[in-house]
């Protein structure tokens, strides 16, 4: 099977392309990370494969419209409040 083929097959079953689906995947494991540790966001960018810390920040403000450590802060805030 060549790539070319694999590729359409794969974005035409999951609606995205291989590329998307794994940027998709390491974001949602950096989400789970920011909600329920306190590891550093260099820690958490090296764990979800991403190159470096500002590659993880520019990547996830994309896909989530805020960066890593407001998304903590408001998760946590919002856990502490619905704890109440």
């Amino acid at each position: 099977m060549s790539y070319s083929y694999f590729a359409a097959i794969f974005k035409e079953y999951y609606g995205q392309t291989c590329k998307e689906m794994i940027l998709t995947v390491r974001l949602q494991k950096a989400e789970d990370l920011l909600q329920f540790t306190d590891f550093d966001l260099t820690y958490i960018s090296q764990e979800t494969g991403f190159c470096d810390c500002s590659h993880f920040i520019k990547a996830f403000k994309q896909k989530y419209g805020v960066t890593p450590r407001k998304y903590r802060m408001k998760e946590k805030s919002f856990d502490f409040v619905s704890r109440k």
